[in-house]
């Protein structure tokens, strides 16, 4: 939804981005331009993002429905996790987390970070234990929550308790 809980992150071949390019990508962004080659991006929204109502109900169907086309892009893949999800199969981190892995030309490898944030506290984690905890705790995340397909059918059905 519209609300800032995430991170955004321009590479270009390790090129400085100057501002006025950042500013023209946010704006091509916010206008609903895709880069020809966007980024793989997979995401898991636990049940209660989507049922707290934090504006009008005409917003929240339309924040419902963005997401569904969102969905539909093949670079993008959006998993619900719902309230009712067996308690074994959830993560063991308590915090919301992103794992991004930005690929690198020649011997250096790809970089990888898991990125947490507490109240004030946001922290890149790029040692190996780390990483392999996050990863785990990814792959708990996505195998609890609903298929690719089932989640559309969850905001599909949500979408229309917003019905005018």
């Amino acid at each position: 939804m519209q609300q800032s809980c995430g991170f955004l992150l321009f590479a270009d071949d390790g090129v400085d981005l100057g501002a006025d390019v950042v500013d023209e990508r946010r704006g091509e962004a916010d206008a609903g331009v895709v880069p020809p080659e966007p980024p793989r991006t997979q995401v898991v929204m636990s049940e209660s993002c989507l049922r707290r109502e934090w504006a009008l109900e005409d917003v929240m169907r339309e924040q419902i429905e963005h997401l569904i086309e969102l969905s539909n892009r093949p670079n993008m893949m959006l998993q619900i996790m719902p309230f009712k999800a067996a308690p074994g199969r959830r993560s063991p981190i308590g915090t919301r987390f992103g794992l991004l892995r930005v690929p690198s030309p020649g011997a250096a490898g790809p970089i990888e970070v898991a990125y947490t944030e507490g109240v004030g506290d946001p922290r890149y984690l790029d040692d190996q234990r780390a990483l392999d905890a996050h990863e785990s705790a990814w792959a708990r995340l996505t195998n609890a929550a609903l298929r690719f397909d089932e989640s559309r059918a969850f905001l599909k059905a949500l979408s229309s308790e917003y019905a005018t």
